[in-house]
């Protein structure tokens, strides 16, 4: 965000690849400067300030800092900008961020002091004194701070209740420092001069906040983990956790390589911490209660329950489940372990509860995570580090496998062709992931159904779809972390799916979380449905496009249900109509697959075929 606002190209080496920093880089090319993220290092061409409306709406995902940046540039911005955000963040304040702004002139429409809102810039704000409430967030201060090098006075900004987040708004400062800013702190808050940002080159230090996952795994497994190019002076505020696990029993070390930290090999003892300076890693922490030897009490968390989700709330939740006993107060945890058991975790669409829970799983036998695909929101790569750390599968991964990585191979067809059950065996055998995508066009009907919305009305459909969290694993389809498997095969969903399906906006929403589903299982999987080769892997290894007549096809369906051939022939019929004619992502064979036509064949023939098209390292 600062080189954005700096005037000229800047150089960043290792910047995150992530949901949240992808909705920065759009917020930035919204507004019209230069990205480019492609390689190493990210390119970004700054405008020095000056900023032109958007065009179309930014959407800032789920990422809150990006929202209340994007609040503060709208509002520096000459023009009309209308800014959307999706899931829990609609829920996250802005409200005391907005009166900020209103008081230097900019027109705001909110809904109710919350997200999406419609900003009316003042073609460059002119600072001077700026009060902000940042008791909730110090996002709220960050966000104005960025942009007071630019204002026509600089800005004496007064944060009223930063106490407990004082750290991060000094990384903030830090950071504005690098890029040339004069931030001289005051009793109130932060005095910062008119002199704009100029271009820089920086290195960024790796995230502590994420560090304190892999530094758990090592404090609960009693194993060793190195974080490279992390030091305990970092001035991440979440670096705190180091001393967290050090008072509970583990070995600090540290040199040239980063920091290294021993989990004691006779277990963790309990601790008291106030952890108001490192809330991000409080999750972390709370984990790790479970496996000390006492009675542990966490205070100082009141922020949490206005993040992603209600974390206090939530981690309470889940750590009862695990067999703990835990008591939430106002802005506290006490939690004492009991016997602990493998339970299925529902992170509450919250990446960081996905992570701190998932790292349990290299204790807890049995322990598996839903909507494990939220973690791509920081760190996409999550699961398959915890892989490497354990040596054991993450979610949906099969090692071992022979199969080349990166392989993904799409089985399309029309109703009754065999798809599912053969890429079903097909993943089996081959030790892929396997994605039965009519399953989340299923799940989206229901929730429609199941929030009366009109399904003769796209836009409404498509607005609950893009709320709901769809996750599948093994198999199992979950809505919002509810095992809805056997409700999407019920009457209501298979008669209105096909309507719900045929909306554009919908396919968008869930082609994006099938693409989402392959990419966190490294690139790879068994994925089938009616347009997957043509439209949602259109780069896939191997296609495959399965076939039968008619007939065949109606005589293997009404085996399976019972019903009379006739009637399943006619309605095979009709499906075959609609599915061929729609505007949305038709069924078509994609041009370069192989057709298998199983009117003749066995279903062993069919899987072998199959399987012969998957590449291997052998």
């Amino acid at each position: 965000m600062v080189a954005g606002l700096a005037e000229g190209r800047s150089h960043l080496y290792g910047a995150l690849r992530s949901d949240d920093t992808n909705s920065a880089v759009d917020l930035l090319r919204g507004f019209g400067i230069e990205t480019h993220t492609e390689a190493e290092p990210w390119i970004v061409v700054g405008t020095g300030g000056a900023l032109r409306a958007p065009d179309s709406p930014i959407n800032v995902g789920l990422s809150g800092l990006t929202a209340r940046i994007a609040l503060v540039l709208a509002a520096h911005a000459d023009g009309v900008t209308r800014i959307e955000a999706q899931g829990r963040l609609r829920a996250r304040p802005i409200g005391a961020l907005v009166e900020s702004l209103e008081a230097q002139g900019a027109a705001i429409s909110t809904s109710d002091g919350f997200l999406p809102v419609t900003v009316e810039g003042v073609g460059g704000l002119w600072g001077g004194e700026m009060l902000v409430n940042s008791s909730l967030t110090s996002q709220f201060a960050t966000s104005l701070m960025m942009v007071a090098p630019l204002m026509e006075e600089g800005a004496n900004i007064v944060t009223e209740g930063l106490e407990s987040s004082h750290g991060y708004v000094e990384l903030t400062a830090n950071v504005m420092e690098q890029f040339g800013a004069k931030v001289s702190p005051t009793i109130t808050g932060f005095e910062i001069a008119k002199q704009g940002y100029r271009p820089t080159d920086v290195v960024i230090e790796p995230d502590a906040s994420s560090a304190a996952y892999p530094l758990l795994a090592a404090a609960i497994t009693g194993g060793t983990v190195t974080i490279e190019g992390l030091s305990s002076r970092s001035r991440q505020p979440d670096i705190a956790v180091v001393d967290t696990f050090v008072t509970m029993g583990c070995q600090l070390t540290e040199s040239e390589d980063g920091l290294l930290l021993d989990g004691p090999r006779t277990g963790l003892l309990p601790v008291e911490a106030n952890l108001s300076h490192a809330p991000d890693g409080a999750l972390a922490v709370a984990v790790a209660c479970i496996f000390a030897s006492g009675t542990s009490r966490l205070s100082g968390l009141g922020s949490l329950r206005h993040k992603e989700s209600d974390r206090l709330t939530a981690i309470g939740h889940e750590l009862r489940k695990l067999g703990a006993d835990v008591s939430a107060e106002a802005d506290s945890l006490t939690i004492t372990p009991r016997e602990r058991r493998g339970v299925l975790i529902d992170p509450h669409g919250d990446h960081r509860l996905a992570m701190a829970l998932g790292v349990a799983g290299l204790c807890i036998p049995g322990l598996a995570v839903t909507d494990y695909e939220v973690v791509s929101k920081t760190w996409p790569g999550f699961w398959e580090m915890l892989e490497r750390l354990s040596g054991e599968p993450g979610p949906g991964r099969v090692l071992g496998s022979p199969v080349v990585k990166g392989t993904i191979v799409t089985i399309d067809g029309p109703a009754g062709s065999g798809k599912s059950t053969v890429s079903r065996v097909v993943a089996e055998r081959a030790g892929l992931p396997h994605l039965d995508t009519g399953a989340f066009y299923r799940a989206a009907t229901l929730v429609a159904l199941r929030t009366g919305t009109d399904l003769h009305d796209e836009e409404k459909v498509a607005g609950v779809v893009e709320e709901a969290i769809f996750g599948q694993e093994n198999g199992v389809m979950y809505l919002n972390g509810e095992d809805v498997s056997a409700e999407i095969r019920d009457d209501p969903v298979t008669s209105a799916v096909s309507r719900v399906s045929a909306y554009p906006t919908v396919r968008r929403t869930l082609v994006r979380h099938q693409r989402d589903w392959i990419e966190a299982r490294g690139g790879s999987g068994v994925v089938e449905g009616r347009d997957i080769g043509s439209a949602v892997f259109p780069d896939a290894s191997v296609k495959v496009y399965l076939d039968a007549s008619q007939a065949e096809r109606a005589r293997r369906r009404a085996a399976q249900s019972g019903e009379d051939p006739n009637d399943v022939l006619a309605d095979i019929a009709r499906r075959d109509g609609y599915d061929s004619s729609r505007e949305t992502s038709p069924l078509t064979v994609p041009e370069d697959a192989i057709i298998i036509d199983t009117t003749d064949m066995t279903f062993e023939e069919v899987v072998e075929a199959v399987l012969g098209l998957i590449p291997t390292d052998s």
